[in-house]
């Protein structure tokens, strides 16, 4: 990550927190539905790897990447929340591309 933050003209920190990644993860693998990015023909599991990841491996991750986006004299935002994160699509006049289950 040192080489994209090198090259980075700001910095968008996506803060959520691991209950809300659980959740989102269960659903996006539970629901069925094609995904915006997704591979042609590839499909969600639950997998316990992830699991683990999300549950063990992130609560870290996260106080990393804060304590280097405290540290980093680019234009910054840190976005904690789902409701942040829509608000700043809104703000920024930025679109998401639709998808078969929200319909965004």
């Amino acid at each position: 990550m040192p080489q994209r933050i090198q090259r980075a003209t700001g910095i968008i920190l996506l803060d959520i927190s691991a209950p809300l990644s659980l959740f989102r993860y269960l659903a996006r693998c539970l629901s069925g539905h094609a995904r915006v990015g997704a591979l042609e023909g590839g499909r969600d599991r639950v997998t316990w790897n992830m699991l683990h990841h999300i549950a063990v491996v992130t609560p870290g991750n996260r106080k990393r990447y804060a304590e280097i986006f405290r540290r980093i004299a680019l234009p910054k935002i840190r976005l904690a929340s789902i409701g942040a994160i829509d608000g700043f699509y809104q703000q920024s006049s930025l679109e998401r591309q639709a998808t078969a289950r929200s319909g965004r």
